[in-house]
């Protein structure tokens, strides 16, 4: 066996292990009203970056075993992130239309910098496509 190979059983069995463990977490969550609120956004958090990756890696894979142009697999992703931002922009924008409390000021403030660092990336792309490609 490889040193990729052993490292790849080794993740498998990892992800196998851990599917286990978030199934047993799951029954546990739904019965346990005490939870620490900032461990279960990080974990949240974590479980959705990881999710994320599993999906994009899935992708990758199954373009390969088809022999598919990576590439394609990668445009793909894309879009759907696309897809997937673009939904979340239109859910978001409703709970702030319809809600009449305030929103957590730290919260506001991360979203308004990541909105500049998309504008800044969303200029910079526009300004690398070719004239008549771009925004």
């Amino acid at each position: 066996m490889t040193l990729m190979q052993g490292r790849a059983r080794s993740t498998t069995t990892k992800l196998r292990d851990l599917a286990a463990q978030l199934s047993s977490l799951d029954r546990e969550l739904k019965s346990n009203a005490f939870l620490d609120e900032a461990t279960l956004h990080e974990f949240r958090w974590a479980l959705d970056n990881v999710r994320m990756t599993a999906w994009t890696v899935s992708e990758l894979l199954n373009a390969r075993r088809s022999r598919k142009n990576p590439q394609a697999a990668i445009s793909f992703l894309t879009g759907e992130r696309l897809r997937r931002f673009s939904q979340m922009v239109r859910n978001l924008s409703d709970d702030f239309e319809q809600s009449g409390t305030s929103w957590p000021a730290e919260a506001m403030r991360d979203l308004a910098n990541s909105f500049i660092l998309l504008r800044e990336r969303l200029g910079a792309a526009g300004e690398s496509q070719p004239a008549g490609r771009g925004a």
